[in-house]
């Protein structure tokens, strides 16, 4: 199921032409139950709209597309759970 819903993100963007992109309340309320998430690689280059990662949760796969284009530079799991994921993209504006 592939879903373009902006809500499932949260966007910082940063001064030096870099955003942060992490999952939302919202998404992490509706992926509690994620057995498994499909990861980017760094050095990829993504395009609006195109899928960013994929979340397994009971019975389905949801592909969620990026709200903004751009290389992802790095993803960091801060809290341990992939749900407190952080990716970071290299941005054409800054």
């Amino acid at each position: 199921m592939k879903t373009q819903d902006v809500s499932h993100f949260e966007m910082v963007k940063k001064g030096d032409g870099h955003t942060l992109l992490r999952f939302s309340q919202q998404a992490k309320k509706e992926f509690k139950t994620a057995q498994f998430i499909e990861l980017p690689t760094v050095g990829k280059s993504i395009g609006l709209g195109d899928v960013l990662l994929a979340v397994e949760s009971t019975k389905a796969i949801f592909e969620l597309e990026s709200p903004i284009a751009g290389e992802i530079v790095s993803l960091d799991c801060q809290e341990g759970s992939l749900l407190d994921l952080v990716i970071c993209l290299k941005t054409a504006c800054s």
